[in-house]
């Protein structure tokens, strides 16, 4: 608190925009780099108040770019850790005593923020890739034990259209867990509806599907997506 230097605490490499974390019970948690058997790893770090080391997790490869995360770690409220890999493609989730307790492979996407958690637990992870494409996915820690396979997506999920604004032609892109009926309608500002762009059964997964605007005057639109109880309302910008 007098600004004299309590301990410091010696890593390989450390990303400048990258900060620790300190979880519920004062332990600080940091991203960097370690000499592993002789080989630079990209590790979590446990620190205990004091800069006394309570374990470090290592990522398997040894590539320092395959496990670059960019961003803070987040804690929940009982000790688990979340981070995610730019480039390597996968969401982490580690246990309080630094166990992997499961990963979420995000294909193509890159992971560069902090996620959100809502006070059920639900994580809220925002996406994009290359191409611009940008996502909200939300998902459910269910996990008691060191095992990959207990990740719940929870709920539809329903995307901002890209472009938006945009000129004749939008995709609009949404998730669904279980197969259900699925309808998508366009409105006008006032409520009147326009178009429907689908209305069938489909399987759970993630679809993409595209509007025409037509013969539309430049204004505001909402889409809605109703699947089972589930439904949301978007806003949209179309410019002629």
């Amino acid at each position: 608190p007098n600004g004299t230097l309590d301990w410091k605490y010696h890593v390989d490499g450390f990303y400048e925009w990258v900060s620790p974390t300190i979880d519920k019970d004062g332990n600080i948690i940091l991203v960097a780099h370690k000499i592993i058997d002789s080989e630079p790893r990209n590790c979590v770090i446990s620190l205990d108040y004091s800069g006394n080391e309570n374990w470090i997790y290592p990522f398997a490869d040894s590539n320092w770019d395959y496990h670059y995360i960019d961003h803070g770690l987040v804690c929940d409220a009982e000790g688990k850790i979340y981070c995610g890999s730019s480039l390597g493609g996968y969401f982490y989730c580690l246990s309080s005593s630094g166990q992997l307790l499961w990963q979420l492979d995000i294909g193509d996407y890159e992971y560069d923020s902090c996620p959100a958690i809502g006070s059920d637990g639900t994580l809220y992870i925002g996406l994009h890739n290359s191409s611009g494409v940008q996502n909200l996915i939300a998902v459910r820690d269910t996990v008691t034990s060191v095992k990959n396979d207990e990740l719940v997506v929870m709920d539809l999920l329903l995307n901002q259209n890209y472009p938006n604004p945009f000129n004749a032609i939008t995709h609009i892109g949404y998730s669904i867990p279980q197969a259900e009926r699925v309808s998508i309608k366009i409105y006008d500002i006032l409520g009147n509806e326009i178009s429907t762009i689908i209305d069938k059964y489909q399987n759970g997964g993630e679809y993409d599907v595209i509007f025409q605007s037509d013969n539309l005057s430049s204004g505001i639109y909402f889409y809605k997506i109703q699947a089972g109880n589930f439904s949301a309302v978007k806003k949209m910008l179309l410019l002629q």
